[in-house]
């Protein structure tokens, strides 16, 4: 099976008069819950328990099994032991990481040393930390099922000798001034950054953090905007939206699905999972059972 090659961007097979209206009203609720955040006197005391939940949501999509209450009781010294501990502090982790690229972003760009730093925050003293945390990888891997070959493997990631420079364009792509801040979100952060770290640990955790920042520092929202981790659902959602990426590309489908979870979100900031409703995961479901 051959490797996987990302496409070129800024995108140029765009119909953009079909997208329009969705990337319209998701801009629309999005500047209006924006505005209701510009009338709170201190919105980061409101959105402090949304942090905790985004990144307990987050972190299920790697496997982790907590609940916000037993974050707290952690965090007010009834501390948990075993594989439970560990799911806690990934949440942890992951939580550190959302407050340390505000504060990084507020005077500098997002890089590829922007992302090596959040990723060694998320393997600190967690699963796999001992594998070269805030590293790209340098040796080719791929997926499959267990015993599989390369030659009849799942998915596999760009070549090692390449993927330096796919990272490179995504980096000059975070610098470049597209059309629209959600299109340019969905263009790429929809799911083909994940593809080009996969199968590094905490791939999918940096990928969906990365679709959050951007959008913040471009339009210089306030703190915790939307839950955008939210965007990829759940574990099986997530695990179908990356398999329809890679087997049937269709950058229309990446665009919708987050302008249309981005607009949902906005309007209803609080809501579990966003994406039991939306139209436009069931094909990607559908890969999940396929593949």
């Amino acid at each position: 099976m051959k490797s996987y090659i990302p496409n070129t961007l800024p995108l140029e097979d765009l119909d953009y008069k079909l997208l329009f209206g969705l990337v319209g009203n998701a801009n629309a609720e999005l500047a209006r819950y924006d505005g209701l955040l510009q009338g709170i006197v201190n919105p980061s005391v409101m959105l402090s328990p949304l942090t905790n939940e985004e990144a307990v949501l987050s972190s299920k999509i790697e496997g982790t099994q907590a609940t916000v209450d037993e974050v707290l009781e952690q965090e007010a010294g009834i501390f948990k032991e075993g594989e439970k501990g560990k799911d806690i502090q990934e949440i942890l982790n992951y939580r550190k990481a959302l407050h340390f690229g505000h504060h990084y972003l507020e005077e500098r760009p997002i890089t590829l040393s922007f992302v090596r730093e959040l990723h060694k925050i998320l393997m600190d003293s967690v699963r796999g930390q001992n594998k070269n945390p805030g590293e790209f990888r340098d040796e080719q891997n791929w997926i499959g099922k267990y015993g599989s070959t390369i030659e009849n493997a799942t998915f596999v990631p760009p070549n090692p000798f390449q993927l330096p420079n796919y990272l490179k364009a995504w980096q000059d792509y975070m610098a470049f001034d597209d059309s629209d801040i959600l299109l340019q979100t969905g263009s790429f952060f929809g799911g083909e950054f994940i593809l080009l770290l996969l199968p590094t640990q905490k791939s999918s955790v940096i990928s969906r953090s990365e679709n959050r920042f951007f959008i913040c520092q471009r339009q210089n929202r306030r703190g915790n905007t939307v839950k955008k981790d939210s965007i990829m659902g759940d574990k099986n959602q997530h695990t179908g939206i990356i398999k329809q990426i890679f087997f049937q590309p269709d950058h229309r489908f990446q665009i919708k699905m987050v302008c249309w979870l981005v607009q949902k979100q906005s309007v209803r900031p609080c809501d579990q999972n966003p994406c039991e409703f939306c139209p436009f995961l069931p094909a990607a479901a559908q890969f999940t059972k396929r593949h």
